[in-house]
């Protein structure tokens, strides 16, 4: 019994030992709770600084606003392209490209079709922009054959930049009802923003770029880069002062050389060839058609840029085969010249400006097949690399073949179509690569073809409304201003490096000889802006009863501006005093699609009343009247319309009303006698 009762006392200890643990267990327990705890603070932590002070920064409204649309100042029915966007891809803040006018409906139209454009320079209308850009006049032609469908095409072409821009704007474009994709991009590859030979550049690869722009609306992330970009151009002022009297062409490149095929050239076009795959397979997610465009150069005209020497052992050897053969060509013995070329081409073939001699050859003596040849062979070998080569067309091509979503379309046929000999030149550009008019309508027939072989709006186009080319360069209006300052940006461009030697250049002025140069002049140096400078010029003319130059200034600014409705009201007001009542009534009834004003109505129903139409007239009367009740001509026209009608209980209802707000009007009281007979 003892010895149980002693086994029993233990097993009871041993209990009591157990229990007596328990508190120490739960103490460690605690204390590892705190200890997780202290640590998910001590981690959390800077993310929650960083979010207080990202969310501080956003109250005080710290930085630009870099979304990609913003609502439209005067028309807040409208998004209109934001003009900081382009400051995403720049590093220096003065640095932010033009944008578009153009604009697109909050609310989509039912019927509605909605097409972005995206590339660079090219696609913006350099140097014309606005009028003058390639997706304005395909506008022009699109409206044409679908006359009751809203087409609404936003221009988001942007002076240098590249690939990267076009990926990063495509994602966020999704968000807003797209139809249609068209691309016209690859030239800036090299020396556009985020390029491998750009002062612009921001890392060698491609996912770390994405995602830095990804980054750009992190308000920290902008104080950052304000702070980096800040330093760098401190650090560039110290030194030669380059930044502030060059082009944006010549501040943009910062490698003058990069070889055919060198680790660098691979690089841009593998980059350009992710990005685009890229593009297509976000936009195929939702089932949207994209025409994706090759690109263009001056091929004839324009000499390389800067052509890769020959290594010093054989320079001498090939400089005197090709300074043989430059004089062989200058004696016309175009056969012995050529003879004198091949041998410098078996010492170094990838001169640039000895394939380029080679063509010229070529085509002074009739064989245009390798003269066409040895011009894409020199394009492709300029080492300073403003144009895309043929290479990048091939991977426009692939890109094509690839994805379903993606439609190619040829532009180097049509403009090797439309040129003497096939040879691009200076017939259709003004220096390396940048259409002038006829060239920038070109693109847009092009484009608009393409639209309709592959069934782009509709499966089927009605072809009869299709009208000529000719027609519809009669429709793009052209200020003659607009053409002075694209020719003083022109003059500018090529006042500078790499059209001439580098060094600081004074700009380009336009001496005002007449009031289209004297705005030409403000919109050049921004001291005016586009559309202020057109309204201007237009109630000019105006008040010099020069209407059909006032006509003019006020389509451009309709075409430029289709969201404003003021020039439409202003149009048709002059097609009344020119007594062009037709065309009067045509702009207002196109005003109604913008806003449905008084004075729209008014005019066309007088406009349908004087035609004897009265019945068709005293709708859009009572409109007007009800939108202004105090319009004493609109009074006067329903009494007028009524009587027509033999309606004269309701006649004489308006034309006393008429009488008692404005009993001097003329021929108020007449008419009224001539109501009392009835």
């Amino acid at each position: 019994m003892p010895k149980q009762k002693q086994h029993k006392s233990k097993q009871r200890v041993q209990a009591k030992g157990e229990k007596s643990k328990l508190p120490k267990k739960l103490v460690s327990t605690s204390e590892n709770s705190k200890l997780l705890t202290f640590r998910v603070i001590l981690i959390t932590l800077p993310f929650l600084i960083l979010l207080l002070v990202e969310g501080l920064l956003r109250i005080g409204g710290y930085g630009p606003n870099l979304d990609i649309f913003i609502t439209h100042e005067n028309n807040p029915k409208y998004w209109i392209t934001n003009p900081s966007v382009g400051r995403r891809y720049f590093f220096v803040k003065d640095v932010t490209p033009a944008t578009s006018y153009d604009a697109i409906l909050k609310s989509k139209p039912e019927n509605g079709y909605r097409i972005f454009v995206l590339g660079g320079s090219t696609t913006a209308g350099f140097p014309y922009y606005h009028n003058g850009a390639f997706p304005r006049m395909l506008q022009t032609r699109l409206e044409s054959v679908f006359p009751e469908r809203t087409i609404e095409i936003m221009n988001l072409g942007m002076p240098a930049v590249n690939s990267y821009t076009l990926l990063d704007l495509t994602d966020e474009l999704m968000a807003f009802e797209p139809d249609a994709f068209l691309i016209y991009g690859g030239h800036n590859e090299f020396y556009g923003a985020l390029g491998v030979g750009s002062t612009e550049v921001f890392g060698k690869y491609r996912s770390f770029v994405n995602f830095y722009l990804k980054l750009q609306h992190s308000k920290i992330f902008y104080l950052i880069k304000d702070f980096v970009g800040w330093t760098k151009s401190l650090t560039a002022s110290r030194g030669k002062n380059i930044t502030r009297n060059r082009t944006l062409m010549e501040r943009m490149v910062g490698k003058k050389t990069i070889g055919y095929g060198n680790a660098d050239y691979i690089k841009a076009r593998n980059i350009f060839a992710d990005n685009l795959d890229e593009i297509a397979r976000i936009v195929a997610n939702k089932n949207i058609p994209i025409i994706l465009a090759n690109l263009v150069s001056n091929i004839k005209t324009h000499e390389p840029f800067e052509s890769v020497a020959p290594g010093e052992a054989s320079k001498q050897d090939w400089d005197n085969y090709y300074r043989v053969g430059l004089n062989h060509v200058k004696e016309k013995n175009y056969e012995t010249a050529l003879i004198s070329f091949a041998k410098a081409r078996e010492i170094y073939e990838d001169s640039a400006i000895l394939h380029y001699v080679i063509g010229k050859t070529h085509e002074i003596s009739g064989n245009l097949g390798l003269a066409k040849d040895s011009y894409y062979r020199a394009k492709d070998l300029d080492a300073l690399r403003f144009r895309a080569t043929e290479d990048f067309n091939t991977v426009i091509q692939t890109v094509a073949e690839q994805n379903d979503n993606v439609h190619l379309l040829d532009m180097l046929t049509y403009f090797e179509a439309a040129s003497p000999d096939s040879l691009i030149g200076s017939n259709f550009m003004l220096e390396h690569l940048h259409p002038n008019l006829q060239g920038y309508a070109l693109m847009a027939k092009a484009f608009f073809e393409a639209m309709q072989n592959h069934g782009f709006i509709q499966s089927a186009w009605d072809s009869t409304k299709v009208q000529s080319d000719a027609a519809y360069w009669q429709q793009n209006s052209f200020s003659p201003m607009d053409v002075q300052v694209a020719n003083a940006r022109i003059d500018l461009l090529l006042a500078g490096w790499p059209f001439k030697e580098s060094k600081p250049h004074t700009k380009i002025a336009i001496e005002p000889k007449n009031k289209v140069g004297e705005l030409a002049a403000e919109v050049l140096a921004d001291k005016k802006n586009w559309e202020i400078a057109h309204v201007e010029l237009a109630e000019y003319y105006s008040s010099q009863k020069e209407f059909v130059n006032a006509v003019v200034e006020y389509k451009t600014l309709i075409r430029g501006t289709p969201y404003n409705i003021s020039p439409y009201l202003r149009l048709g007001i002059i097609y009344l005093e020119m007594k062009s009542f037709d065309d009067a009534l045509g702009i207002f009834k196109r005003s109604l699609k913008i806003e449905d004003t008084a004075i729209a109505n008014k005019w066309i129903g007088s406009i349908m009343v004087n035609k004897g139409e009265a019945l068709t007239g005293i709708p859009y009367l009572e409109k007007s009247l009800k939108l202004n009740s105090a319009d004493p001509e609109t009074m006067f026209n329903l009494t007028v319309a009524f009587a027509m009608l033999s309606e004269f209980d309701n006649a004489r209802n308006y034309c006393e009303r008429l009488i008692k707000q404005y009993p001097n009007h003329p021929g108020a009281q007449e008419l009224w006698k001539r109501l009392g007979a009835h």
